[in-house]
């Protein structure tokens, strides 16, 4: 889109009709133009993005809002219109928010507690569609043109659907990196989980090893993460099992993360893939040595 900043004019203007006041580009993902309107809403325009195309729809999005929203204290903020067509979004700003990350040293086990059980209240929703890990991960291999160590990748991928098989059937959120958590100072115990784009059907073990993977926790708040979560389920299999979803994940957005460099060039995504497949390689290597 040539002009996303007029077009979340027209777009906010028509929908509430409400005059735009003010407007700002805010930060947000890679994926999408966001902005802040009026400062109370925001409006995220869609970019194009082939790689994600088959299985991130607006179908599936608006889908997955549809249940989170009927789930008692759900943890998303609330949707003001949605485009069922075109996956553009107007949502109320939920403000004072602190970051869940802003370098690992300053990660506290209170917020990661926070977005824990933020994630088990969305997990209540019904699932719909599924996130298709296997199939993502193939696609995403395919239109990257890269390559992971095969046989260590093979390992690594069978592990993982293993678990995700034997695991509960959730709604997901499928990609909580620290810009999809808002923390406000207003609500101390409360955390929500925004940007449903990559929501579905997923083992319930997906959103923790998310969490931890994502926002690079260190090892031992980890640890500590993944006993909140399972609670007096707790044991040393929960934590080898989380781990190994991690070093799933770490290989699923490395292959993503360079799929969608070559669709768009932005140098974001190189930088997200130069971490990924770091991490990745670290554990190969240690595989080896062992």
């Amino acid at each position: 889109m040539k002009d996303p900043l007029g077009f979340a004019i027209r777009y906010f203007e028509r929908t509430s009709h409400t005059k735009v006041s003010s407007i700002r580009e805010i930060e947000g993902g890679t994926g999408n133009n966001l902005f802040l309107v009026n400062w109370d809403y925001i409006v995220r325009v869609k970019r194009k993005n082939d790689v994600d195309g088959e299985f991130n729809t607006p179908n599936t999005e608006v889908a997955a809002i549809s249940f989170a929203q009927k789930i008692p204290f759900s943890p998303i903020a609330p949707i003001c219109h949605y485009d069922s067509v075109n996956g553009n979004k107007i949502e109320t700003a939920i403000k004072d928010v602190e970051p869940l990350v802003s370098d690992n040293e300053h990660v506290t086990l209170a917020n990661l507690k926070r977005v824990i059980d933020a994630i088990k209240i969305f997990h209540q929703a019904q699932p719909v569609y599924s996130f298709s890990a296997e199939h993502r991960f193939y696609s995403y291999k395919k239109k990257s043109g890269e390559a992971l160590p095969a046989g260590y990748e093979k390992k690594v991928l069978r592990d993982a659907l293993r678990i995700i098989e034997s695991e509960d059937l959730v709604l997901s959120h499928n990609d909580l990196w620290a810009g999809n958590i808002l923390l406000p100072s207003s609500e101390p115990s409360k955390a929500y989980l925004i940007d449903l784009e990559f929501a579905s059907g997923n083992a319930d073990i997906f959103d923790l090893a998310s969490l931890l993977e994502e926002n690079e926790i260190p090892e031992n708040l980890c640890l500590e993460a993944i006993r909140y979560y399972y609670g007096l389920n707790f044991d040393e299999e929960k934590v080898e099992r989380v781990k190994k979803m991690m070093l799933f994940l770490d290989a699923l957005w490395f292959y993503w993360a360079m799929a969608r460099y070559k669709e768009t060039g932005k140098e974001a995504f190189r930088s997200i893939a130069k971490t990924k497949k770091e991490r990745f390689l670290r554990s190969f290597k240690k595989s080896i040595s062992d």
